[in-house]
């Protein structure tokens, strides 16, 4: 049987990221480049027929590797990281991908801690390690469903510690009352009497 799903993590569009960074490295490149005609550079046409291609000095071709080149590969970087991230909670585990794709899948039992993060992230804390999850729009909502999931387990397994104490209990002191009665030290009425009491009867 397939567990019930609680809640699922809303993505944000990572691939905004690209858009932004080619509009932020354009932006750079130019402003560097008319920064540069000031100072002296030389920029010339060198006329074959009809095409004509621009000369460019090696300052600026620093430029655009600096300025375009390598904030689009970081970004692409960033992109592959912040993709996949993706998390579900059920009444038995959080499941999903992590970085670069990297499938989880925790038992809920597991789970001994949940915080909140960067990046609108949540961090679901194991006997094995931290695991986080970025740019979840419902965070919030998952993180207070999460806690509450958390605290019910924890609430209830006490009460089984305490419902296997109280019988081993009972049946020690029971044992104890029938080696009295072995022994001649109460009567038969006093042990039923105390069995009766012991087992709730």
């Amino acid at each position: 049987m397939e567990d019930k799903i609680i809640i699922k993590s809303e993505k944000y569009e990572v691939k905004n990221i690209f858009k932004y960074t080619l509009i932020f490295g354009v932006v750079f490149f130019v402003l560097m480049f008319f920064g540069h005609l000031g100072d002296g550079l030389e920029y010339y046409f060198d006329w074959d027929g009809l095409l004509g291609a621009i000369c460019l000095p090696e300052q600026l071709w620093g430029q655009i590797f600096y300025s375009f080149l390598v904030p689009l590969f970081l970004a692409y970087v960033i992109y592959q990281w912040l993709k996949s991230y993706e998390l579900t909670i059920t009444e038995k585990r959080a499941y999903g991908f992590a970085a670069f794709g990297r499938r989880v899948d925790l038992p809920m039992d597991s789970v001994s801690a949940i915080g909140l993060g960067w990046l609108k992230s949540i961090k679901i804390t194991t006997a094995s390690g931290k695991i986080s999850f970025f740019l979840i729009k419902n965070r919030d909502e998952m993180y207070e469903t999460m806690s509450k999931l958390i605290i019910e387990r924890q609430a209830e397994k006490p009460k089984v510690e305490t419902v296997v104490k109280q019988e081993v209990s009972n049946a020690d002191e029971l044992k104890k009352y029938k080696d009295l009665l072995d022994g001649g030290v109460i009567s038969q009425e006093e042990f039923d009497q105390k069995k009766k009491q012991l087992l709730g009867l």
